[in-house]
């Protein structure tokens, strides 16, 4: 599988978050499938993300990271989802090697309409591995239909 279809997949089953109630801890992410530590924190075309859950997958020397800024379902959501080498470097993001995805959810309950944007080019710098990984990253990103973002700033420090 490739890192494109591999993320897209994670967005799929990370932004499905009905069940957890409205008060967002460690129980809530558990409950939304995020029970890994650690942050990820960046700035998105000039708004700060920060993570409140996150959950990290490691397969076949690959390391994904999907974070979450929000579980609560009846309230706006944003995904912030990266897939690194597990070994230290810098990589260019949209490449084979590396990916990036952000995802925005409205908070209407009958319009949760979505924009994803995918990274179109970038860079990850993987600083350190083996439990985790931790290490910083940018990236210009797209919708399908064009609209365009910035992440810049980024760093990750999380543990599997």
């Amino acid at each position: 599988m490739t890192l494109r279809p591999l993320l897209l997949v994670l967005l799929v089953s990370a932004v499905g978050c009905d069940t957890v109630s409205d008060r967002v801890d460690q129980a809530a992410c558990a409950a939304s499938g995020y029970a890994d530590a650690g942050t990820v924190t960046a700035t998105v075309s000039g708004s700060r993300y920060a993570t409140a859950c996150v959950r990290v997958d490691r397969e076949s020397g690959v390391v994904t990271i999907a974070s979450i800024d929000n579980v609560v379902s009846n309230q706006a959501q944003r995904l912030l989802a990266i897939t690194v080498p597990a070994t230290v470097g810098t990589y260019a993001i949209g490449s084979s090697t590396a990916a990036g995805v952000y995802t925005t959810r409205a908070a209407d309950a009958s319009d949760q309409a979505e924009q994803t944007y995918v990274a179109t080019s970038g860079t990850v710098t993987v600083t350190s591995t083996g439990s985790g990984a931790a290490g910083t990253f940018s990236f210009a990103a797209r919708t399908p239909a064009g609209a365009q973002i910035e992440v810049t700033a980024g760093r990750f420090d999380v543990t599997d």
